[in-house]
């Protein structure tokens, strides 16, 4: 017997109400974060149970350990930009930020290649143009820096692209996972619904990435510890080849015109830097260079 829809209803919103909570608690509160996640990583022996194959292995891996070890003591290490201790003074290099940047980057590229593996190819070309429009860090004679741990508390994983590339990912991604794992969309669909709404919420645009860091890490490691969600909201019989194919055409419809503009705007500005939102990104000059060791 399928699942009926009130149980849909109150499964997803309870759950998207969680990760709203989560993000908000993870955000707030960087040294809680920070050892929550690296006790995440003592699960790792329940992970042989729940993962299949090399995508989820990469999937786990590529989320909880940067997460854990990377934003984590990043956040840390600005909470205490005073202290000069050359641990600490590491994960305030610059390194820390092109490293997420190049996390972003596989994550979505595991997906393409994945979505290439089973003929999913319109939503895989959508891949590869979300992978070469994420802003870099800092560009060569850049007046700004487009990802930043903040300098005040709570000391956030800040990225600023453009609302366009937020829902763009989000579309992408939702027609992905639709396409891999079936059984698993509806609880797929909260995660990004979450990372989308919890940024409008704040009127804070810079905060997505910070969202769907959090409720993808929670996601991730829930997966590979159970399998509660299929029986609380499996959606395998939404599944439909037609609906899966003609996704991916409005995806490509939308990303092609996305990529012609974010070049467009990029060729035409003075620094030959990307669009942004409706925050200014920081100036270079606030956040200097730092090498792993100041």
């Amino acid at each position: 017997m399928g699942i009926p829809v009130w149980q849909y209803a109150l499964t997803m919103g309870g759950y998207i109400g969680i990760l709203l909570v989560l993000v908000e608690v993870m955000r707030k509160n960087p040294k809680f974060a920070l050892v929550f996640w690296l006790a995440s990583l003592l699960t790792f022996p329940l992970w042989f149970d729940y993962l299949d194959g090399w995508f989820r292995w990469a999937k786990t891996l590529s989320v909880l350990l940067p997460t854990a070890l990377v934003v984590g003591f990043a956040r840390i290490a600005w909470l205490n930009k005073d202290n000069s201790h050359r641990f600490l003074a590491f994960f305030r290099g610059d390194w820390v930020l092109k490293f997420l940047y190049g996390i972003l980057f596989l994550n979505i590229a595991e997906a393409t290649l994945k979505d290439f593996a089973t003929a999913n190819y319109f939503n895989a070309i959508c891949g590869v143009i979300l992978c070469i429009t994420i802003p870099f860090p800092r560009y060569k004679n850049g007046e700004r820096v487009y990802w930043v741990i903040g300098k005040d508390k709570p000391n956030d994983l800040l990225f600023y692209s453009t609302a366009a590339w937020n829902f763009l990912y989000t579309t992408w991604n939702l027609a992905f996972v639709y396409g891999e794992a079936g059984p698993f969309f509806a609880s797929s669909m909260c995660i990004l619904i979450a990372a989308e709404l919890y940024p409008l919420l704040k009127g804070r645009p810079e905060l997505y990435i910070t969202a769907r860091v959090y409720t993808l890490a929670l996601h991730i490691l829930i997966r590979s510890c159970s399998e509660i969600f299929v029986p609380l909201m499996d959606s395998s019989t939404w599944m439909n080849e037609q609906v899966l194919w003609t996704w991916g055409v409005i995806n490509l419809v939308m990303h092609v015109p996305f990529l012609v503009w974010f070049f467009w705007k990029k060729k035409s500005s003075a620094t030959k830097e990307p669009p942004y939102g409706k925050h200014l990104p920081p100036l270079v000059k606030d956040y200097p260079k730092q090498s792993a060791f100041v």
